[in-house]
């Protein structure tokens, strides 16, 4: 996984934005970053680092740990939130969260399910939120409780994902699992929209003489 916000276009104020990002001839197009803009931008130093030097992803969100991390977004100035901390103090990953049994990763990002799971029911399904006192942001509602109803899904850093995606260049286009809303399914932002439009411009682009 990696944020919607970290590969989004930019508007005239510099906010990541999925209907009005400008592209590469400042023209408001919206969207997520072509192949070419990810490299001309400098996306990958922000969202994969340099694994062969060792050098970490620029936003911390992105770096794998079991322990919880610190540090801001260089883009925006937000910080991660510790284990603990309010209902989606976080606007990307809700928070950071203990792992005392260092069996799993802190999270890059969240999104709302289409509807709360409860977690105490028998389910074919993976539940998250069998265990309250984790802390686990997916399972925090909005008034900061934490119960057996999971909220959100969640993703990784997909950091060998775009370690490939970055060696095939402007062949290489970046995606995020975690959509900007789900809400409103007339609008360009909405789902997963936003990948299938980049995909789809990038092979058109592939095809020109």
């Amino acid at each position: 996984g990696v944020p919607w916000q970290d590969i989004a276009r930019r508007n005239v104020q510099g906010v990541p934005d999925l209907l009005a990002g400008l592209d590469l001839q400042d023209v408001p197009r919206g969207g997520l970053y072509s192949p070419e803009e990810l490299i001309q931008n400098g996306t990958y130093d922000l969202i994969l680092g340099d694994p062969m030097s060792y050098v970490p992803p620029a936003d911390p969100l992105m770096r794998e740990s079991i322990a919880a991390r610190n540090g801001q977004n260089p883009l925006n100035g937000e910080s991660l939130a510790p284990p603990g901390s309010g209902y989606l103090a976080n606007s990307v990953n809700g928070h950071e969260r203990f792992l005392p049994d260092n069996d799993d990763l802190q999270y890059t990002c969240i999104f709302p399910l289409g509807a709360p799971k409860d977690c105490s029911m028998p389910s074919p399904q993976a539940c998250e939120c069998n265990q309250p006192g984790d802390q686990n942001p997916l399972c925090q509602a909005p008034d900061g409780s934490y119960g057996t109803q999971q909220y959100f899904a969640k993703a990784y850093p997909g950091l060998r994902h775009l370690d490939l995606l970055e060696s095939i260049g402007r062949q290489g286009v970046v995606g995020s699992i975690c959509p900007a809303q789900t809400n409103d399914a007339t609008s360009l932002d909405y789902g997963y929209r936003p990948v299938f439009r980049t995909l789809g411009e990038a092979a058109s682009s592939s095809l020109l003489p």
